[in-house]
């Protein structure tokens, strides 16, 4: 059983590490079904464990957990995630906190004050993680977005560097009005769902995003 946490352990790192290197959104998206699964089995696993399972069941784990459910766009399943995380982990960790903050606001359908909570100088494990969810987010709930509010949700000082980066992913750039027209995954579909999900913030398309300007965004 304690060689198994390990194994799952590593398999988590290596996902981590191939998601962060990532540069196809599809690949990413299969990446993050996988660390879901793992994720999922080393805390079932872990909870079981012979000896030290709070040493696998780290606040990192469950920080990085989490982000992967918001990224899987179930909004039900972040939060019974949270709740069965034990409240010793909860207290001792301020990251593993600020990624709930993101979960509750996407909840409530709060999309300037998801990004407000990004706004935080995550742990190299998770700031791949959260530009990912910046992404998604931004395709998920806009049709079309003013390049200078792209700019600031993704973190980008110079419009031109979220040009170019929107562009990279596939998203059509109109430089005559200064609007991005953001692009989900092909699987993804805006409109109604069965669940409480992130699909579901297509409903927020109709609003601008207004983010505090003297806020700094970081990449």
């Amino acid at each position: 059983m304690d060689n198994l946490v390990e194994t799952l352990q590593t398999q988590r790192e290596e996902l981590l590490a191939a998601h962060a290197a990532s540069s196809d959104r599809e690949t990413a998206r299969k990446l993050v079904q996988q660390l879901k699964s793992v994720s999922e089995e080393l805390e079932l696993v872990a909870a079981t464990a012979t000896s030290s399972p709070h040493s696998a069941l780290s606040p990192d784990l469950y920080a990085s957990y989490l982000l992967v459910v918001l990224l899987s766009k179930n909004l039900n399943d972040a939060r019974f995630l949270w709740k069965r995380i034990p409240i010793e982990i909860k207290q001792m960790s301020e990251e593993l906190r600020n990624v709930w903050e993101v979960s509750k606001a996407l909840w409530q359908r709060n999309l300037a004050a998801a990004y407000a909570a990004m706004d935080y100088d995550w742990s190299p494990s998770l700031q791949e993680l959260v530009e990912a969810l910046k992404t998604e987010l931004l395709s998920l709930a806009y049709s079309a977005v003013s390049v200078g509010d792209a700019a600031l949700a993704l973190g980008f000082v110079r419009h031109e560097d979220a040009v170019q980066y929107c562009s990279s992913l596939g998203w059509e750039v109109s430089t005559a009005d200064q609007l991005i027209l953001p692009k989900p995954l092909a699987n993804v579909r805006r409109g109604p769902s069965t669940v409480v999900d992130l699909d579901q913030l297509d409903t927020l398309s109709k609003t601008v995003l207004h983010l505090e300007q003297n806020t700094v965004l970081k990449l």
